[in-house]
């Protein structure tokens, strides 16, 4: 058992606290562990655990973590089972969330509108997924940052040779989805940038434009989409934020 991110880490205002299991644990193990979970947030935010898979269990607020927010989290899981084995070790941490970061994505209107702390501080024309290929809506997480990243359609099957395919190095790349979205530089699609959606279901941007969005976010910054209907899973990205908070709670053992 560990946490997904070091202790001391400064994350974005959409990461839940992630704890990890090296093995799956058993539905009816998971109470007895989540029993031992406390968080303390300042300031004081209402929050639940919520189990998303076997190896992954999630605390997170009720609404984004507020701006300056820190957390401590305990699991003194040590000695419990957990699948076929045995929790070795209690674990500890704290984190510190900046400022509120809201990246906001209109796939109709093919336009990012970036908030911080509520104040819009800028907006981005950009192409989304092309019919058949779209966008997913919903709340996603930057799961990750790289520049630059490798591009392959044969990751997902279709030959690089075909018209649909592809294999390019991408700069500037945010990762949303375990599927591929991400925001990125497009330059290739300049001419689309707030007009059109072309792309593979990725959000593109010019280069300045998404050099600025990479310089600016954090890992674990919220990311809305609207404007398809393609729901985006709780599988498919950091999937704590698709629950209402009503069904979030129901995702807790306890």
């Amino acid at each position: 058992m560990d946490f997904r991110y070091a202790d001391g880490t400064v994350i974005g205002n959409g990461m839940p606290i992630w704890v990890r299991f090296d093995m799956p644990v058993n539905d009816d193990q998971r109470a007895a562990i989540e029993k031992t979970a406390s968080v303390v947030t300042s300031p004081v935010q209402e929050g639940s655990f919520g189990w998303v898979d076997g190896t992954t269990l999630y605390w997170r607020p009720k609404e984004y973590w507020q701006a300056g927010s820190t957390a401590h989290v305990e699991v003194k899981a040590g000695g419990l089972p957990a699948g076929d084995t045995w929790i070795l070790a209690d674990a500890a941490a704290d984190y510190v969330y900046g400022d509120l970061r809201v990246m906001y994505t209109d796939i109709d209107n093919h336009s990012l509108t970036c908030y911080q702390n509520g104040t819009v501080v800028n907006t981005i024309p950009v192409s989304c997924g092309k019919p058949g290929l779209e966008t997913m809506i919903g709340t996603k997480v930057i799961m990750d940052k790289q520049s630059p990243v490798v591009m392959d359609s044969e990751t997902f099957g279709v030959n690089n040779e075909s018209p649909e395919g592809y294999k390019l190095n991408v700069y500037w790349a945010q990762r949303l989805t375990w599927s591929g979205e991400y925001f990125h530089a497009a330059p290739w699609a300049d001419y689309a940038h707030g007009y059109q959606n072309v792309s593979h279901g990725c959000t593109g941007m010019s280069d300045a434009n998404a050099e600025w969005l990479f310089n600016f976010t954090l890992i674990g910054d919220p990311a809305e989409f609207v404007g398809s209907t393609f729901p985006v899973q709780p599988y498919q990205t950091i999937g704590c934020w698709t629950y209402s908070w009503e069904d979030w709670q129901l995702q807790s053992a306890l």
